[in-house]
This record gives structure tokens, C-alpha cells and sequence, in this order.
């Protein structure tokens, strides 16, 4: 069985109305525990997009970026043993990605070099022939239809049921439950005619 180990990389990218969105990303790593790979190591270097840091090992740290959706976020990861004079490279994890909008992206260690990346399912709301409110598992993400806004994007956490809702007023156009896997991208269409959704 592979050795999962420890890196949680979750990307927090801002996302509003889609052609809208802010530029900021949050990036949250684990470091590896000093455990790791059965090989001993007291440091961990952790380079994303080019802003480097040292932490002690199994130490969550927080980067701040600019990358948006289709930005590519590239991920060096270094266990290091402290010398006298030098560190010596014990293991090495790199790979890159491209933002899918979701806001959400992890990266797995899996053996010595390879890692793994996750996005959070990234979808699309639209609907044609009304103004409708936007409401996904109880709260309001925002109106399409009208001020120029056609859509609205969001990343859903993966494996868990989603309600999805396309509202005039009070009373519901459109319903859709879904649950996506990661690394994933969605468009649902409400028709406010029809009271059908349409998946793309």
C-alpha cells in the first residue's frame, strides 16, 4: 500500500460572480512529521510559486499568492537534515497544477518524488429566461439575470450531497442534489420555463 503521507495543501481562491473574481489564494501546508518515510529530518522547505519557507516537521504554514482561475500553482517540497556546515536532502515532492476555480486544491505526498493533487469540484450556475436567486445548501451565493450577470462559480467540498436551488422570490425554479468527485468541473442550467436542469 502506497505511504500516505502528510501534506495538506488547501488553496482558498475568492471567487464571485465568474469574470469577477479576486486574485487572492491562501495556501495551508502540513508539513510532513519527522516520521515520514522512516527517514530522520528536522526541516522542511516548502516552496509554492516561488515564496519559500522553513518549518519544523508536521507544522501547518500559510502562504498568500495571486493566482486565479487557470493560474498555474507549483508545489516544492524538501525534508531536510540540519548539518554543521550544510542540510542534506533527505526526500523531494514536486508538481504543479492549474486553478480550476473551485478555490480549493490539496496536494498528497504518496513516495519519494511523486505527490498527488486534488481540486475541490468546481460548478457553474446559470438559467435562462429569468432573474433567479442562487442558494446552494441554504445559503444565498448570489442573483443571476441581471446587471450583466450570467453566471456564478463555485468550488463544493467533494464526496458529501450538495442542494442546489435556483430561486425567484420564495418559491424554488429549480432543484438539483449532487454529489461530485474531485477534480471535476460542472455547468447546471436552470430552465425557469421547463423547471428542468440541464448538466453540462
Amino acid at each position: 500500500m502506497a505511504d500516505y503521507r502528510a501534506v495538506a495543501l488547501s488553496i482558498m481562491v475568492f471567487l464571485g460572480v465568474a469574470g469577477a473574481q479576486e486574485s487572492t489564494t491562501q495556501v495551508n501546508i502540513k508539513a510532513p512529521t519527522s516520521k515520514s518515510g522512516g527517514k530522520d529530518f528536522n526541516q522542511v522547505r516548502v516552496t509554492v510559486n516561488g515564496m519559500v519557507r522553513t518549518v519544523p516537521p508536521g507544522q501547518e504554514t500559510q502562504f498568500v499568492l495571486p493566482a486565479s482561475e487557470g493560474d498555474q500553482v507549483h508545489v516544492d517540497l524538501k525534508t531536510l537534515k540540519k548539518g554543521v556546515f550544510s542540510d542534506e536532502e533527505i526526500q523531494h515532492w514536486e508538481g504543479a497544477t492549474r486553478l480550476n476555480g473551485s478555490g480549493h486544491v490539496e496536494y498528497f505526498t504518496l513516495s519519494h518524488g511523486v505527490g498527488r493533487f486534488g481540486q475541490w469540484p468546481s460548478i457553474i450556475f446559470e438559467a435562462t429566461g429569468a432573474v433567479l436567486d442562487i442558494i446552494m445548501d441554504g445559503q444565498t451565493l448570489g442573483t443571476i439575470g441581471t446587471a450583466g450577470v450570467t453566471q456564478i462559480k463555485r468550488g463544493i467540498p467533494p464526496d458529501q450531497n450538495h442542494t442546489l436551488k435556483w430561486r425567484a422570490g420564495t418559491t424554488d425554479v429549480c432543484n438539483k442534489d449532487v454529489l461530485l468527485t474531485v477534480n471535476v468541473q460542472r455547468t447546471y442550467v436552470c430552465d425557469s420555463k421547463t423547471r428542468l436542469v440541464a448538466e453540462q
